[in-house]
């Protein structure tokens, strides 16, 4: 109470002192007399608040959320209140903290800050009133000192356009655009008196109308459309609170975009040159606009790393392209619209796909390569899409392949930087400097076929049939004759042969460290294919062997050059030689199948890092990781290297791009393909006719005389087998077990294979035919049994199982065995199913819906446990009336008829009486909760001794969302049956069989005997949801079981995905008796496609529900095929559906591989 007591007092106090002391240049009413002059607030106060304020105090900053750069905005204050008390200057809180007198004072130290005659004025006009402009606020004008020149200025060129017919060529530049007439490079139009730089300028489609954009850094954007003809100024239009640095106008010049400096984009009528929307959402300056050529969206980029894609339709965002390091300057659309590029600061230039529909994950990066030294300044594409021009800070130019971004062309020596860039229909490059010079490039390039750069090789040769091979030891063995350290004592192999000797130098016996090398040399011819690999470790031999092939001079032998198109390093933690995944920077930018190289290794990218908190995995996929190029695996630690590169020919040029190429030897420490452990392996393609040598030595330098090998030397001879996992499975009638076909590639055989199975009994389906994809080493398929199916002859192995492969031209077949014998067991807790997420019936393995004949059961006595009464109608059905309490429970004694029962069901009712004419008391609709049903069997004479019926599966015609039937057999009184179906914001029963009429089943475990001396007692009790009591119910039986169904499959059910596009699919389950949540695993999808937004537990079906929408996404590059594919729950032994087919189709216009092979399901 004192402190609150002494705070009052001091701001009393404090306020007092304020009203007797006025600061030298705070002004009361008395002070303002008849004689002097108004202060204007256009011509004094707004320049004098645009000078010291408003850099800090503007729409876009607000700092103290306080606007000072408009009249209106100033008098609405800031989060301290009003800033401004007219007349009375000596309380208005902007003159007390100019001079000082309150907290903060303003300007910031360091900062400019108004003069006492400029601070008398201000007091003045808050004193006069603080009187606004007369009508609307004026437009800023940029206030800065006039600097006297000291020579010609200079007048870059920001922005270069080509009109439609090739004839003239518009250039921007501050304050002015000249049209030029291309054919002589003169002027022909000066439209002058633009406000600012010109930053953009566009002719419209059909070249009538010129569009700019400009604007006073700071002050306001400009834009303007100009008839072409006669440079007559046909519209103006301002809005942006800053300069405008793009502008685009749609094919029907109906809209004009512009975006600028403000981060707005903002779309203009050009008919009624008003504002159609403003488009939200970046969060830096907005530096280049595209209209789609032919769909409703319009493309931007900004300075705050990314891409938007925006719908012109609904105009809200589509998606948002992220991989950009730093700010982007420039983008480009493909004349065909398939295409974004964009580049900046980063120095790269990216492509993305354009989907369908452009919608968020349907825009894959294709490319992104490392371009310019410098941040790039401007891109554009060629009339024909074939090409993309480049400019940027470190003054070259270049020409670009658009498909795969090969480069064509480096321009160099330009005067200065070239700030723009525009294509001619003539393949001409227009240049607009930074200097003011402007000028055409001749192009010079042939698109297509080779390029300067050469042809991309593959990482294994093609296969090429030697005939049969001698074994390994049929092949003569030679000895080492030392010395043979030199190409000239090299040991003579005749190929193929093995070569023996030891590492170990005599004279330094007693010295661990030698440099002791042993050269066999052999023959080949060019083009001849040859692998070369040591058995030293295999052999309990000390020797870590490296092998590396020499030439006639002694020096290694180049195998291929690696041109690092951009870089990376490994983050996080650093990676052994084994492991399958690492942590990459800049990893959104790597695509699947990526060669990486790190430190001498060449890896191959599998998958892709699915968030920050993951890893990129390589190749192989499983085990441990592989070295391509015959390159050895090994550590790396963090912050190392790494580059993805292309691999080319040994002497292609290579035009600098600003990153390294390596060259690659013929060499080799340990395996790449982790086959022989220590033991070296590689495969040698001779360049030229000629000797070759292989140098064996320890990789550590090490030697004894117990370090002893063979060098084999042989032709190389690709082929595979196949190895079967899952095997003799045990199969859950109504459900499916994996299975997965292994192959061991042997001396680089990549090709695909086609696995064929047959032979599989009725009642069961496989995936057939499965095929390992090129470069793969597994598939996997399913076994399914029908939901009826038997155990088949214990007595065969089934499944016969038959490769084929192309191997240099010829088909090749390797019979593989059998899958092994089947075992049927009893169902588990669910059945799973794969369907179209269009609706589609679940498979045939669905439970029997075939109709058996009921017959009702008279009741014989009943019970509740609340207030309401049961009464009988003559259906033999029971009807609720009465109060309804919260949680009724109904208990009603049954007596035999004397017949055997397989199954009973309970049917609920709807009654005229009810709540909705439903079967159930749920106050608004008829809906019923039953938690649970219970069934007791007992002979009349010993009523007590009940014994619960044993229950097979539940099922029923119809159960809510968020419910299950089997809820009211699983011991749980918090959940249930209901019958209600969401239809808008409610909730209704549906019609069912006959009307409002649904059912529950059970299935007995074992017929029973309801004999004339047997009472059935059936509790049904109601404590999952309040007032949710059954209304209308009757018990039936049947003596008949369920008729088993044809053991046929159909067809398998199939969706279709374009690459680099998304479908969607559904997983299903059906509860017999489970009540968990269930997760699942898609698997066997084609490299390249993968389930979108999956979550740390794969796809997840919570307790609630039974199914789930899947979605699927695939690259750009996935080539056409059709493939199986198949769920797998992580529940009751790893429960598989019946397989799908998975149709992958090319874009429109895009080429679609012919070689597609069939992975399909058959039985």
């Amino acid at each position: 109470m004192i402190i609150f007591a002494m705070q009052t007092y001091l701001k009393i106090a404090s306020l007092i002192l304020t009203l007797l002391y006025y600061p030298a240049f705070a002004l009361s009413e008395d002070d303002v007399t008849d004689g002097q002059e108004l202060v204007s607030y256009e011509s004094t106060v707004a320049p004098l608040l645009r000078k010291y304020c408003v850099g800090c105090h503007n729409a876009d900053d607000k700092q103290g959320r306080l606007d000072l750069s408009s009249h209106k905005a100033m008098l609405q204050g800031g989060k301290n209140g009003a800033v401004i008390t007219p007349k009375h200057a000596n309380l208005s809180r902007l003159v007390r903290v100019l001079n000082g007198d309150a907290k903060p004072a303003m300007p910031p130290e360091d900062n400019a800050a108004p003069n006492d005659s400029e601070k008398e004025l201000l007091a003045r006009w808050v004193s006069q009133g603080a009187i606004g402009p007369d009508g609307n606020e004026p437009p800023i004008t940029l206030v800065t000192p006039k600097i006297e020149l000291k020579g010609e200025p200079t007048v870059p060129i920001n922005t270069v356009a080509v009109s439609p017919d090739n004839k003239l060529i518009a250039a921007g530049s501050y304050g002015e655009v000249v049209v030029y007439d291309r054919s002589e490079l003169k002027p022909l139009l000066s439209l002058g008196g633009i406000p600012g730089a010109v930053n953009s300028v566009v002719f419209s489609t059909d070249g009538q109308w010129l569009v700019t954009g400009a604007g006073e850094t700071g002050v306001s954007g400009n834009v303007r459309v100009y008839n072409v003809a006669d440079g007559v100024l046909l519209k103006e239009i301002t809005g942006h609170r800053d300069a405008v640095y793009s502008v685009a106008i749609s094919a029907d010049k109906k809209q004009i975009a512009s975006g600028g400096y403000d981060k707005q984009i903002i779309l203009w009528s050009t008919e009624e040159q008003s504002i159609t929307a403003v488009l939200d959402g970046h969060n830096g300056a907005v530096y280049s606009l595209a209209y789609h050529p032919n769909k409703p969206l319009l493309i931007s980029a900004s300075g705050d790393r990314t891409v938007k894609i925006w719908s012109l339709s609904s105009f809200k965002r589509l998606d948002t392209l992220s991989q950009s390091l730093k700010e982007l300057y420039c983008l480009a659309i493909s004349p065909d619209g398939q295409y974004i590029a964009a580049a900046g600061v980063d120095n790269r230039i990216r492509v993305w796909r354009i989907g369908r529909e452009a919608i968020e994950g349907t825009n894959p990066l294709i490319s992104s390569t490392f371009a310019h030294e410098q941040a790039v300044l401007a891109i554009a594409y060629s009339n024909d899409g074939q090409m993309i021009a480049s400019s940027a800070e470190d003054g070259l130019a270049k020409v670009w392949q658009a498909d795969g971004m090969r480069m064509l062309r480096k321009v160099e020596g330009q005067s200065d930087w070239i700030a723009a860039v525009d294509f001619t229909n003539d393949q001409r490059l227009v240049a607009g400097r930074l200097d003011g010079s402007l000028g055409e490039i001749p192009v010079n390039v042939k698109v297509g076929g080779l390029d300067s750069i050469g042809q991309v090789i593959a990482d294994v040769p093609s296969d090429i049939d030697y005939g049969e091979q001698p074994k390994l030891e049929e092949l003569l063995r030679v000895a080492e004759l030392e010395p043979n350290s030199t190409v000239s004592t090299a040991t003579h192999l005749t190929a193929p042969a093995v070569g023996t000797g030891v590492i170990f130098a005599a004279d330094k016996k007693d010295v661990k460290v030698s440099a002791d090398d042993d050269l066999f040399s052999f023959d080949a011819k060019a083009g001849e294919q040859w692998v070369l690999e040591t058995n030293a470790a295999r052999n309990k031999s000390p020797l870590d062997s490296k092998i590396e092939v020499l030439g006639a001079d002694g020096e290694p032998v180049p195998r291929l050059l690696l041109r690092a198109v951009y870089d990376s390093e490994i983050e996080f933690r650093p990676a052994n030689s084994t492991q399958l995944g690492m942590r990459l920077k800049n990893y959104e930018e790597m695509l699947l199948n990526d060669w990486i190289y790190i430190n001498g290794e060449v890896v191959k990218h599998f998958r892709a890092r699915r968030g920050p908190d993951s890893d990129s995995q390589f190749y192989p996929g499983t085990g441990s990781r592989r070295g391509y190029f015959d390159t050895t695996p090994r550590a790396h630690p963090v912050g190392q290297p790494a580059y993805v590169v292309v691999p080319y020919p040994v002497g292609t040029e290579m035009p600098d791009n600003g990153l390294p190429v390596f060259t690659l030897n013929y060499e080799n420490d340990d395996d790449g393909q982790r086959k022989l452990g220590n033991d070296s392996r590689l495969t040698f393609v001779a360049p030229a006719d000629g000797k070759y040598f292989v140098r064996v030595s320890d990789v550590r330098k090490q030697h004894g005389e117990d370090y002893k090998y063979e060098l084999i030397v042989r032709r190389r001879s690709p082929s595979f087998s196949i190895s079967v996992g899952g095997g003799n499975p045990t199969i859950n009638a109504g459900n499916g077990k994996r299975f997965t076909f292994t192959a061991n590639r042997i001396d680089d055989f990549a090709g695909e294979i086609r696995l064929d199975i047959e032979d599989v009994p009725p009642g069961f389906m496989v995936t057939t035919p499965l095929i390992i994809q090129d470069g793969h080493l597994s598939t996997e398929g399913v076994i399914y049994a029908h939901r009826y199916a038997k155990t088949p002859s214990a007595d065969k192995m089934w499944g016969k199982i038959t490769a084929t492969a192309i191997i240099a031209g010829k088909e090749v077949k390797r019979e593989v065995g059998q899958l092994g014998k089947l075992t049927v067991a009893g169902h588990a807790r669910l059945l799973t199913h794969l369907i179209p997420d269009d609706g589609s019936e679940l498979p045939v393995t669905k439970l029997n819906e075939l109709a058996r004949e009921f017959t009702a059961i008279k009741p014989i006595g009943w019970f509740t446990s609340g207030e309401s009464e049961l009464s009988m109608l003559e259906d033999m059905s029971l009807l609720a009336s009465g109060p309804n309490p919260d949680n009724d429970r109904y208990l009603v004694k049954y007596k035999g008829d004397g017949r055997m029962v397989q199954a009973i069901r309970l049917e609920v009712i709807g009654d005229e009486s009810l709540p909705g004419k439903g079967p159930g008391r749920g106050s608004e609709n008829g809906n019923l909760v039953l938690s649970e049903l219970k069934l007791d069997l007992a002979k009349s004479q010993t009523p007590s001794k009940t014994q619960p019926l044993a229950i097979k599966a539940v099922r029923s015609s119809f159960t809510q969302e968020g419910f299950s039937a089997e809820a009211v057999v699983d011991g749980k009184p918090e959940k249930g049956w209901a019958i209600a179906k969401k239809e808008g914001e409610k909730y209704v029963v549906p019609d069912g069989d006959g009307g409002k009429r649904h059912w529950l089943e059970f299935e007995l475990e074992q017929p029973v005997e309801f004999g004339n001396d047997t009472i059935l007692t059936a509790t049904l009790s109601h404590s999952a949801n309040a007032d949710h009591n059954t209304g209308r119910f009757r018990i039936t039986t049947t003596a008949s079981p369920i008729p088993v169904p044809d053991l046929a499959f159909g067809e398998p059910q199939e969706i279709t995905i374009v690459a680099g596009e998304e479908t969607k699919c559904r997983i299903s389950i059906e509860r017999l008796n489970l009540g968990d949540r269930v997760s699942f695993n898609v698997q066997n999808l084609p490299h390249g496609v993968i389930v979108n937004d999956i979550g740390l537990n794969g796809v997840l079906i919570t307790e609630q529900l039974n199914d789930r929408t899947v979605f699927l996404a695939s690259e750009s590059w996935v080539p056409a095929q059709r493939r199986s594919f198949f769920a797998e729950a992580t529940i009751d032994g790893n429960q598989c559906t019946i397989p799908m087919i998975l149709n992958v189709v090319r874009p429109s216009g895009i080429a679609v591989r012919e070689d597609s092979q069939t992975d399909a399901g058959s039985e």
